[in-house]
């Protein structure tokens, strides 16, 4: 019989260095869900890595999570073994049910995870790693994430890491807004879009789209009315502006000390806050090292979380409601499950014994065949109305 096996690391747990080493890119999924035995889903965000197997035993379980660990560090488990929780059945489902409901984030109450629970859930199933277990898993924990977010305030506040990083840069001004802040956000993805819209609720100055690909740049500049310019302009943007945002997917940072010393700006007299919220980072710890820079990555935003969450803890109580009454469904949907693959397996036996009993008693006639069919149909029925 197979079990439900969570194992995974996230900013609890784990520090940002070692979350962006197993931080797990999406093109490498589908070689990776061939290698892993049973059903499966990765769950990589920049806060988390975590993965879901059905399989029969915890053994299988580790193996898969070394699978992971190997063809997206090309360490084995070791690496991780000190950040590494694993949880199974009930408590994995549990959790699960949390993490969709933005009750396990880093932000409580934040609204990218969900989308990033789908998208897991989606890309999974159709790289074929799904089956009759963690298919019902994860549509469940996609309406919990949608029910909690409909029927609480866990919403309210700051509901993003994109929310926190702009606001971050409020706590760094002692401002209300950032009127006369030029600022530089780096990327082009779901997350720079989040924090661009952000910025401009704060009414920025200014905001510039800087990417890698110019294409990409200008579909978001353009949606906004914005500036873009390619990553290789950036040297020559160091001066003119105040702060940078960063969420870009890279393997090595685009941001070191060498970098900003090179640029000819005077940080003493001319400071520059940077957050990088990118998971691997996508600037080097050193930059902290620079008088006049302010360098904060997606672990220095904790202050910000912790006021965030005194907004809703009437919230998180209902949301934790939600969770245990999914919880409760669940266990009844497996159990109705073994139930009635039980009742099929007894129905078939039942009908092969009357077979043999008909035939060891030699009866042949049609009366006395009528009558063990009844009984055996009694039979069937008094076992299912008792299950």
């Amino acid at each position: 019989m197979t079990k439900i096996f969570l194992l995974g690391l996230n900013h609890k747990t784990a520090p940002v260095g070692i979350r962006e080493r197993v931080s797990v890119n999406s093109s490498l999924l589908p070689r990776l869900y061939e290698k892993l035995e049973g059903e499966n889903v990765v769950l990589s965000t920049c806060n988390r890595v975590e993965l879901y197997t059905c399989v029969k035993d915890e053994s299988v379980a580790l193996s898969n999570m070394n699978t992971l660990v190997h063809e997206t560090s090309g360490y084995s488990l070791s690496l991780i073994q000190d950040y590494l929780y694993i949880k199974q059945e009930k408590q994995a489902w549990e959790h699960l049910f949390k993490v969709a409901g933005g009750l396990d984030s880093m932000v409580i109450g934040e609204s990218e995870i969900l989308h990033q629970v789908a998208e897991a859930y989606k890309l999974a199933s159709e790289l074929g790693a799904t089956g009759t277990y963690l298919n019902k898993l994860f549509q469940l924990a996609i309406h919990v994430g949608k029910k909690i977010r409909s029927q609480t305030n866990i919403a309210r506040g700051f509901t993003s890491v994109a929310s926190a990083a702009t606001y971050s840069l409020l706590k760094v001004y002692q401002t209300g807004s950032l009127h006369n802040k030029k600022i530089a956000v780096i990327g082009a993805g779901r997350m720079a879009k989040t924090l661009i819209k952000y910025l401009i609720k704060l009414r920025a100055k200014e905001v510039i789209v800087v990417n890698r690909s110019l294409h990409k740049a200008r579909e978001l500049a353009e949606r906004f009315r914005l500036i873009c310019l390619t990553l290789d302009r950036l040297p020559e943007l160091i001066k003119q502006i105040d702060a940078i945002l960063v969420a870009i997917r890279v393997e090595r940072p685009v941001i070191d000390q060498a970098f900003l010393l090179n640029s000819g700006r005077d940080f003493r007299n001319n400071p520059l806050v940077i957050v990088d919220i990118s998971v691997p980072r996508a600037v080097a710890e050193t930059v902290k090292e620079i008088p006049g820079v302010v360098c904060q990555d997606i672990d220095s935003l904790n202050q910000i979380v912790k006021e965030g969450l005194k907004l809703r803890s009437e919230a998180i109580r209902k949301a934790e409601e939600i969770v245990r009454n999914a919880t409760i469904e669940y266990s009844r949907w497996l159990n109705l499950r073994w139930m009635s693959r039980a009742l099929e397996s007894f129905n078939k036996s039942t009908e092969k014994l009357k077979f043999i009993t008909l035939q060891q008693c030699g009866i042949s006639d049609t009366e006395s065949a009528r009558v063990l069919d009844i009984f055996v149909r009694k039979l069937r029925g008094l076992l299912a109305s008792n299950m």
